[in-house]
């Protein structure tokens, strides 16, 4: 007998352990959901959170979520609202196509998010045709990059026998060392930096002054929404890193970061229009890292997308954890817009974008 199932809206407050368990119970205990519930569902200052839940009719069990996350979004300068689709995952036994089918195409048509410009999300293989049936179109595929400061867990990684790569190592990491830019890239007391928990009024002031929102697409990204996001990220250590100038005591721009795995990660990043104020952010970031004592710096972005032609010129190197980007347009004026939805190069887009 052929199983029958449906789909409903999830009610944060009444679902709110059905959806913890279901989530825990098909995930590794170090992705549990408790300590995040509040933050990621019920905490994001861009909107409502949305979760749908896919039933096994005959035993009236949840067997699937999905999710939708508002996001604010500047296309050109102007506000949409957008959905980052998100947590989605249906329990092995009911893994083919029609039940996830289903879920996906009940959000699209749902009611509840009319008021949501375009939807987003991040297939992985499995689920890639899932959403193309649906209607969403790829955007494009995520990238990632490194920077490498020790080489010896990297040349063990890639075959060289351990004891090969003890005697290597420094002789190369000197090399890369004298060979980096930021290493000449004298900087003579013109700024300083301040590590810290939370952004505050520099900060706005920086990004309302930014030329640059008025040609690309990019998440609208205020004090209060990077400070939720990076800063009360319950699973997370991250930090900002603030570049400023020793003369007027002005914000050329700000890194979010964490460490993990031994390596940095560049998770977010704001700066000036002003040359060569990337230049100086990220050089200067790197001599920071650099003194963390760890194996390198890291980031995913958005492939071809502007950030990503930008941060490259740095002697980043391409990684091979490629993950496709798709969209779903729900408000037509934008693919009527000077400034495309569709165009990956408009985009400036982190892989934290994936979750908020």
């Amino acid at each position: 007998m052929a199983m029958k199932y449906s789909v409903t809206k999830a009610d944060l407050k009444k679902d709110k352990e059905v959806i913890i368990k279901l989530w825990n119970d098909s995930h590794d205990q170090n992705k549990a959901l408790d300590n995040k519930f509040a933050w990621i569902y019920e905490g994001n200052p861009d909107g409502e959170t949305y979760v749908w839940m896919l039933i096994h009719e005959h035993e009236k069990e949840v067997v699937g979520l999905a999710s939708v996350f508002s996001k604010k979004v500047l296309v050109g300068g102007v506000p949409y609202k957008a959905g980052i689709g998100g947590d989605f995952f249906v329990k092995k036994e009911h893994r083919s196509l029609g039940p996830a089918l289903m879920l996906i195409d009940t959000i699209a048509k749902s009611e509840d998010i009319e008021d949501i410009d375009f939807l987003y999300a991040f297939p992985n293989d499995a689920a890639r045709l899932i959403f193309r049936r649906v209607g969403y179109q790829k955007l494009g595929s995520l990238v990632g990059r490194v920077r490498i400061f020790q080489t010896k867990r990297y040349l063990i990684n890639k075959g060289v026998p351990e004891s090969l790569a003890g005697i290597v190592s420094p002789l190369a990491d000197f090399l890369i060392r004298i060979m980096s830019p930021e290493t000449w890239d004298f900087d003579f007391g013109r700024h300083y930096y301040k590590i810290m928990d939370e952004l505050g009024s520099d900060y706005e002031e920086l990004r309302r002054g930014l030329n640059i929102y008025a040609s690309v697409v990019v998440p609208n990204k205020s004090s209060i929404y990077m400070n939720w996001k990076y800063g009360l990220d319950p699973d997370q250590g991250n930090e900002f890193f603030c570049l400023y100038k020793q003369v007027d005591d002005s914000l050329v721009g700000c890194v979010a970061f964490s460490v993990a795995d031994g390596f940095v990660e560049i998770r977010d990043l704001i700066v000036s229009d002003d040359y060569p104020s990337l230049n100086d952010l990220i050089y200067r970031f790197l001599e920071y890292s650099r003194k963390l004592d760890v194996l390198g710096v890291r980031y995913v972005l958005l492939e071809k997308s502007r950030m990503e032609k930008d941060l490259s010129q740095f002697d980043f190197f391409p990684q091979q954890n490629r993950r496709d980007v798709v969209v779903l347009v729900k408000n037509n004026e934008l693919l009527t817009n000077k400034v495309s939805i569709l165009d990956e190069k408009r985009w400036i887009f982190f892989n934290t974008d994936q979750d908020t």
